[in-house]
């Protein structure tokens, strides 16, 4: 007893002199937790579901996740699943996430696997994505960075800034119900991270850890998001290869060190993940996505009428119950107004002049970076566009795979990226003061505002409210509609006047960079909390579609052998997939 209580007292001794070391690098992730929490406090604390009604969160990955868990834990790797039609694989099925090593882990955490559990990993995977962009942001604007710390406890507000840009942006909104896809999607910056390093460092060995990282997202339970993060990576190499072209590679060779990095990231990931993609590539093979047409592969495009929502993300509805465009509900992209600000900031600076102030390394850092992420916003956002654009249709019949998928307005997955990126970048250098690299820049910026934001009150606004006046007497819905969008052109306004009047007290010089880091964080926070904490939210319980106990005794006790089937509209009533929780 002696021994195992001086043995407790160095542990705590130990623990209590690392402390103050640890202390500063727990202190952004544990930012970005509360931020989380705040976000998802109606989740959390509140009894509510997401998304609303459920989704493939409640009729898909739950029940697939409850078997998966009961398989594991009864020391049976679930290979097939007999409880849908004549049977069909389960692990080869990518959805099933079996090996992913988040779920392995949740399902050796809980006895078992609720709903509820799994919109807690859904919450959870919000939280990596930002840990994982800090990280990336911190290590990609070193080299550019001269502002210290807005704190001595080592806070980075530009990495914290597109944290929370990217992880509350419009992709993972609107699919907090597809786990899978945000739970791939969330490990993007880590494999940029290491990719990045292992190119601007001359260390190939580092993409072994990029690999590592591309082979724990190719388990997460989708394709489509591998996909893009390899053509996000490969675009990055073409870039450097324009880069070396073009003679701006300061006598070295970018793209060399981009396409070893590239391969080395392929080659490890997809070897490291072949038993996960190869049995499910050959089952898509059987499966209908086989024979898509391009029509069907370019199905869910973004529209560019709904690029409006990049700055009203609520004008066609963001929540599904809303929606009214004339195209199917698709994700536009919407990371917050002073994203957009600041990330055209970095644009407007990059066209000025390099301050002599600055090294010439310095400057063409900054500039590189900003080409490199304005390239990828644009493309992404192009093939975003799907059938309305050439771009896709070229991928479609030169790119492996993409044949075999919808959707493409999930490029504003890597649109998003790089914009936080962007905004990131244009945060930092802001900080460092109106220079005369900044001033030239805010000033162009700043010069047409006011009349931007005076034609917005003067005729915009009236236009929509209107609009809302003399539709109170036509259908509720469209009433309901009118409404919704002259409100959302209300937000933008107030949003649009804050970020300018954040930008105008920098150009000033008079107000210390801490107090424009703090409100450039709290800005973007409550603008994309405000405006997205609520999208498909709802108060009924999703699992009641599952709750037949009745039905579920007598079938058990019936030694008949037959097969149940479904439609697929009578989700809220009896979900097809009941079969993986009963057995």
């Amino acid at each position: 007893m002696a021994i195992r209580a001086w043995l407790s007292r160095r542990r705590r001794a130990g623990f209590a002199a690392r402390w103050p070391s640890l202390f500063p690098h727990l202190l952004t992730p544990g930012l970005l937790a509360l931020a989380t929490v705040g976000f998802f406090w109606q989740v959390l604390f509140a009894g509510a579901w997401m998304p609303a009604g459920g989704g493939d969160l409640a009729a898909l990955l739950y029940p697939t996740y409850h078997f998966a868990a009961r398989s594991l834990k009864s020391g049976t790797i679930p290979l097939w699943n007999p409880y849908l039609w004549s049977g069909l694989p389960f692990a080869a099925d990518i959805q099933a996430s079996l090996f992913y090593p988040i779920n392995l882990f949740y399902f050796w955490l809980t006895p078992e696997v609720t709903y509820r559990g799994v919109m807690w990993l859904a919450v959870f995977h919000f939280w990596l994505a930002g840990v994982g962009m800090c990280l990336f942001l911190k290590r990609l604007l070193s080299p550019t960075a001269s502002v210290p710390p807005a704190s001595s406890l080592s806070i980075s507000p530009a990495p914290l800034f597109g944290a929370l840009a990217f992880m509350f942006s419009d992709y993972f909104i609107v699919h907090f119900g597809n786990l899978n896809l945000i739970a791939q999607a969330a490990w993007l910056p880590f494999i940029f991270l290491f990719y990045h390093r292992a190119m601007s460092e001359r260390r190939p060995g580092l993409a072994v850890w990029a690999g590592v990282f591309l082979a724990v997202a190719a388990t997460a339970g989708h394709f489509q998001p591998l996909l893009l993060i390899i053509l996000g990576l490969g675009w990055d190499v073409l870039y450097h290869l324009g880069v070396t072209l073009s003679g701006r590679g300061a006598g070295r060779n970018p793209f060399r060190a981009s396409l070893t990095a590239f391969i080395v990231t392929l080659l490890v990931g997809l070897g490291l993940a072949a038993p996960v993609w190869i049995p499910a590539l050959e089952m898509v093979g059987h499966t209908a996505r086989a024979d898509y047409s391009y029509a069907q592969a370019s199905a869910y495009s973004l529209p560019p009428a709904q690029l409006v929502g990049l700055l009203i993300p609520g004008f066609f509805g963001r929540d599904p119950a809303l929606h009214w465009g004339a195209w199917d509900r698709v994700e536009v992209g919407y990371a917050g107004v002073l994203t957009l600000l600041l990330a055209l900031l970095a644009l407007l600076i990059r066209l000025s002049a390099s301050s002599p102030v600055e090294s010439t390394e310095q400057s063409t850092t900054r500039r590189v970076l900003t080409d490199r992420f304005a390239s990828l916003t644009l493309v992404s956002l192009l093939l975003a566009m799907g059938g309305y654009t050439i771009l896709h249709g070229w991928l479609y019949w030169l790119i492996p795979g993409m044949g075999n998928m919808r959707a493409p307005a999930r490029f504003v997955f890597l649109m998003n990226f790089a914009l936080a990126t962007l905004a990131a970048l244009g945060l930092e250098t802001l900080l460092r003061g109106p220079d005369q690299q900044v001033r030239p820049a805010l000033t162009r910026m700043l010069r047409p505002a006011p009349w931007v934001i005076g034609a917005i009150i003067l005729f915009a606004i009236p236009l929509a409210f209107y609009a809302v006046i003399t539709s109170q007497d036509k259908d509720p819905v469209i009433f309901a509609r009118t409404s919704a969008a002259a409100n959302g052109l209300v937000f933008f306004t107030g949003l649009l006047i804050a970020g300018v009047g954040l930008l105008s007290l920098r150009r000033r010089g008079k107000t210390p960079s801490t107090v424009v880091a703090a409100l450039a964080l709290g800005l973007l926070f409550f603008d994309l909390a405000s405006l997205g904490s609520n999208v498909d939210v709802g108060y009924d319980d999703p699992t009641r579609a599952f709750d037949h106990p009745a039905v579920i005794r007598f079938l058990r006790s019936d030694p008949d052998l037959y097969r149940m089937d479904a439609r697929t509209d009578v989700g809220p009533l009896w979900q097809p997939n009941i079969g993986l929780l009963y057995g």
